[in-house]
C-alpha cells in the first residue's frame, strides 16, 4: 500500500514553485500479514504531473527526465 507522507514546494531556477509530493510503499510487518502492523519503506517522489522525481539532498529534487533541478528555499 502507497500513502502520501508529504508534499514539499520547492521551486524552478526561474523562481516558479512546483509541489513535488513524497509517497511511502507501506509494507505489512503483521506476523500473520493481516494488516495490522504497518511500516514505512521504500519512498517515491513525484510532481503533481506524475513525472518522477528524485531527492539529491535536504533541500534539493531533480526531475529524472530532464534533470531540471528544484530546490527548496532555506
Amino acid at each position: 500500500m502507497e500513502i502520501l507522507a508529504r508534499t514539499h514546494r520547492p521551486s524552478r531556477p526561474g523562481g516558479t514553485a512546483v509541489v513535488v509530493h513524497e509517497y511511502w510503499q507501506m509494507v505489512d510487518y503483521s506476523p500473520r500479514r493481516n494488516g495490522t502492523d504497518w511500516l514505512p519503506g521504500p519512498k517515491r517522489f513525484s510532481l503533481e504531473t506524475g513525472e518522477d522525481v528524485r531527492r539529491v539532498d535536504e533541500y534539493t529534487f531533480q526531475v529524472v527526465r530532464t534533470g531540471e533541478i528544484l530546490r527548496t528555499s532555506l
